[in-house]
This record gives structure tokens, C-alpha cells and sequence, in this order.
């Protein structure tokens, strides 16, 4: 009889601690697309609780711009799905290296070296139905050497012509 009191007991309390995490998700983004293609993935988190999702990916140098907003639903003056205090970081390695508010006005962008990445993200689902968020990414090309070879033989040319413009005028005077 005390065996399977205790049992008993054990899983209410399993079920009762569970109930305050929401499943926390690992997510393998691969390689993040080059710009106008953009990586966007919807999180949904169904259970009530705090939760630290886990976003793994690689780039290319460039510059990552990224966002994460929550997606939050009121239905008969009731928060259907909502999360609250949603923050994600970026780490390279063991690195932190910024934190940003998941706010629906905030995102990061910054140039960063080719390698693999991690996204932390952090929020409490307090929806009746937990809740969800949105999160994308996506990096800026970076002009070819040609380009800049292009851009410099163009300003060549134009001081070129100015020059010589400069010159005219003064035999003409």
C-alpha cells in the first residue's frame, strides 16, 4: 500500500513541476540564406511556462540581421497565446555576444565572420493555450572585389573628368 502511495505521489509531483516549463525547443536552421531569402521559422510553445529555445546555425561573413516578436492572441478579453519577457542572445561558442528584447520593434544586426552560431531564446507562455513567436534571420550580401573594383574605376574617371575639365577652363580664359 505504501509503494503505491508513493508512486502515486511521485508522479503528481513529476506533473507538477513539469507544468511550470514549457518544452524547450532545439532547432537546426542549417545555413542561413543570403538576402532577399530570408530563414523564418514560428515557435509554438502549447504548455505554460518559461522556456529556452535553442537555435543552431551557420553563415557565411556578412552581416546577420535577425528578429524575434511573440505572436499574441486575445479572444474574449482571454490571452489565448501570449508570451511575455521574450529575449534571445547570440553566442559564438561560449561567447555571449549581444542580448536583444523580443518586442516586436527590436532586431540586431551586425557584421559577423563565416562560422557556426547559437540563438538562445527565453520567454514565459502564460497564454491559457501557451503561446508563440516568430523568428527570423537573414544576411546581407557582401560586394564581390569586382564591385569595389568597378566603384574605384568610376571614381577614377569622374576625378579624371573633373580634371580635366579644371583644365579647359583655364586655357580658355
Amino acid at each position: 500500500m505504501k509503494l503505491k502511495t508513493f508512486a502515486a505521489a511521485a508522479v503528481l509531483a513529476l506533473g507538477a513541476s513539469g507544468s511550470a516549463f514549457a518544452a524547450d525547443i532545439v532547432h537546426d536552421a542549417g545555413m542561413i540564406p543570403v538576402a532577399p531569402d530570408t530563414f523564418y521559422h514560428l515557435f509554438d510553445h502549447d504548455t505554460i511556462g518559461t522556456f529556452t529555445d535553442t537555435i543552431n546555425f551557420s553563415i557565411t561573413a556578412g552581416d546577420l540581421a535577425s528578429a524575434a516578436n511573440p505572436l499574441n492572441v486575445m479572444l474574449s478579453g482571454q490571452n489565448v497565446s501570449n508570451i511575455d519577457n521574450l529575449q534571445y542572445t547570440l553566442w559564438s561558442g561560449s561567447t555571449s555576444l549581444f542580448t536583444y528584447d523580443g518586442n516586436n520593434t527590436t532586431n540586431f544586426s551586425m557584421d559577423l565572420p563565416a562560422g557556426d552560431y547559437v540563438i538562445k531564446v527565453t520567454g514565459n507562455a502564460n497564454g491559457s493555450h501557451g503561446g508563440t513567436y516568430g523568428f527570423a534571420m537573414q544576411l546581407a550580401p557582401i560586394p564581390e572585389p569586382e564591385t569595389y573594383a568597378m566603384l574605384l574605376a568610376g571614381l577614377g574617371l569622374v576625378g579624371f573628368a573633373a580634371r580635366r575639365r579644371s583644365e579647359n577652363e583655364k586655357f580658355s580664359a
